[in-house]
């Protein structure tokens, strides 16, 4: 099993919730980014210093239904990290359904 720096990102319209763990789930850090330049370039200075520490590639989960997440979806893909599309709500219907 390969393992990776895991980055979570929790879509907003103005601004997104960022978490960064290590491959045993273990929170290195959260944040805050705006939806702009600024902001994503605040977020691969932060994800590309925690691989540098690492060593591990990076997988970032997002949620991709509403349409908030361009650019960003896009520009991770160009940093070569792999991209995971979450699905918040069929996210809620499968966690209704566990718990």
């Amino acid at each position: 099993m390969e393992l990776w720096l895991r980055v979570g990102v929790d879509v907003g319209c103005h601004a997104h919730r960022v978490g960064i763990a290590d491959p045993d789930c273990s929170i290195l850090e959260g944040s805050c980014i705006s939806q702009s330049e600024a902001g994503f370039g605040q977020f691969f200075r932060r994800v590309a210093e925690r691989r540098s520490e690492s060593g591990f590639p990076v997988a970032v989960a997002m949620e991709g239904h509403n349409g908030c997440a361009r650019p960003l979806d896009r520009l991770v893909q160009e940093k070569g990290y792999r991209l995971f599309s979450v699905n918040n709500r069929q996210l809620q219907i499968i966690s209704s359904h566990l718990y």
